[in-house]
């Protein structure tokens, strides 16, 4: 029987890189154990202007990014992070900003600053587990 060729197919595959941007320890144990059992490798930051820091040095297949966090809010951060991947010329990450409350006003508003997409808190697992694979194409 002739050996197999090992194809680009069998490589290992990297893990996606998510950013959780989110201050809340029990939502980051929640989210982080998700995110790791789907197979996803984890940056974990407490505030807006420390998810921009992980954004520019590097580059993120998703990021869930809270509206409410001290020092700067979600769509701050997602704005400034859009900037951060213009200048580089980098691939926009796809950003689902996670909040409490969002009325389809309040869509408009996270859209224009450049998030792609809204999880309302509390979720049920089901729901986060369904806008991870949506976003990073897992089946």
């Amino acid at each position: 029987m002739p050996e197999r060729v090992p194809s680009a197919s069998d490589a290992p595959r990297a893990p996606h890189r998510v950013l959780l941007a989110e201050d809340e320890p029990s939502h980051v144990l929640l989210a982080q154990t998700i995110l790791e059992r789907l197979g996803c490798e984890v940056d974990v930051v407490a505030s807006g202007r420390d998810a921009i820091e992980r954004a520019r040095s590097c580059d993120y297949d998703l990021i869930l990014m809270d509206l409410c966090m001290p020092e700067m809010d979600g769509l701050q951060a997602t704005g400034a992070i859009r900037e951060v991947e213009k200048a580089a010329r980098r691939k926009q990450a796809p950003v689902v900003i996670i909040t409490a409350a969002a009325t389809v006003h309040d869509c408009r508003v996270y859209d224009n600053a450049g998030a792609n997409d809204v999880l309302l808190k509390p979720f049920r697992i089901a729901d986060f587990e369904y806008v991870v694979r949506e976003w990073l194409g897992l089946k």
